[in-house]
């Protein structure tokens, strides 16, 4: 196994990092020049490789720790179930469906257009 920084920073800290890291690489690239533009960019890729590296080097050195100990185990880990101690799931059945009652309708007949007669007029 390879020598490597313990994961230090939590998931909050992580997400504040990125946020904050992104932010400072636009706002150098964008905004700012000259050695301030440089100085910003370099923080942002700092804050933003600690993010996605969960571990922070200075929080190593001043022994701060923001990931909890209680992380989620990697399955590895876990013990196996087993289903002799699971107690049973009971199953019910769906109800069925039933068919939605029909209703028949009345057709009103339809009523006969009225054909208007023109009168002829007198030649």
């Amino acid at each position: 196994m390879g020598m490597g920084l313990a994961k230090n920073v939590g998931w909050f800290d992580r997400i504040v990092r990125a946020a904050l890291g992104t932010g400072a690489v636009f706002y150098g690239v964008l905004y700012l020049a000259g050695w301030s533009a440089i100085i910003a960019v370099f923080i942002g890729l700092v804050l933003l490789v600690t993010a996605f590296a969960g571990s922070c080097p200075l929080y190593s050195m001043l022994g701060i720790r923001t990931r909890g100990r209680s992380s989620p185990k990697r399955i590895e880990e876990m013990p196996p179930m087993e289903p002799e101690k699971m107690p049973p799931i009971e199953m019910e059945e769906p109800p069925m469906a039933e068919e939605p009652p029909t209703v028949e309708t009345k057709k009103k007949p339809k009523k006969k257009a009225k054909k208007k007669r023109r009168k002829k007029k007198a030649r």
